[in-house]
């Protein structure tokens, strides 16, 4: 039997959080744990692209989708599997990034790999990303973990899954479904708002 490479942990909250404030909710995402269907927090990206280390134009990821990817180590079939993975995540509007635990980082063995890794490598010393998203700095398993999180910073479905193709087919499946269901969301408060002011006039 084929083992089961991905663990879905949480499901996605259809209903949009509009009778709750974000300001609230982002203040509350500074020092706990991020949830499904709460802000994540705002931090500077740091990052290595290709082997150099760099601050990370918000542009590039601002009104995206983003896939923030916690890996246990970085091998070069892991290198090959997110490379070809980053086009694929591109061609649905999202954004794939990557995060490695400080002893792989400072592995000067590792920097080769860095190297040829064309997703950005997100580098967190201060431990926010490690202490917000509840990953240890010292991985305990040699399971990734993923976060989507939409365009609008909201936390949208976690996920602990193997690294290898199918797995991240199936994790890019998985962000076309919630981009469909936010779509139909919106179509369906837009269409409300219509018929609401219709019945207005």
């Amino acid at each position: 039997m084929k083992p089961t490479p991905m663990i879905l942990v949480e499901e996605f909250l259809c209903v949009p959080l509009a009778d709750q404030p974000h300001d609230n909710l982002e203040a509350e995402a500074t020092w706990m744990e991020v949830r499904v269907g709460r802000p994540v927090p705002r931090v500077r990206l740091n990052a290595i692209i290709k082997g150099e280390y760099t601050v990370m134009d918000p542009e590039t990821i601002t009104h995206r989708w983003l896939a923030l990817c916690f890996l246990p180590l970085l091998q070069a079939a892991d290198v090959s599997c997110l490379n070809r993975q980053a086009a694929s995540f591109a061609r649905e509007g999202a954004t794939l990034l990557a995060l490695l635990p400080d002893e792989i980082l400072l592995n000067s063995a590792q920097h080769r790999q860095f190297e040829k890794l064309t997703i950005p490598l997100v580098t967190d010393p201060l431990n926010r990303l490690h202490r917000a998203y509840g990953i240890p700095r010292h991985p305990l398993s040699l399971k990734a973990k993923t976060f989507l999180i939409d365009p609008e910073r909201i936390l949208r479905h976690h996920v602990v899954h193997d690294l290898n193709m199918w797995s991240m087919d199936s994790l890019r499946g998985l962000v076309n479904l919630k981009q469909e269901v936010a779509n139909l969301n919106s179509a369906r408060h837009l269409k409300e708002g219509t018929r609401n002011v219709v019945r207005a006039s």
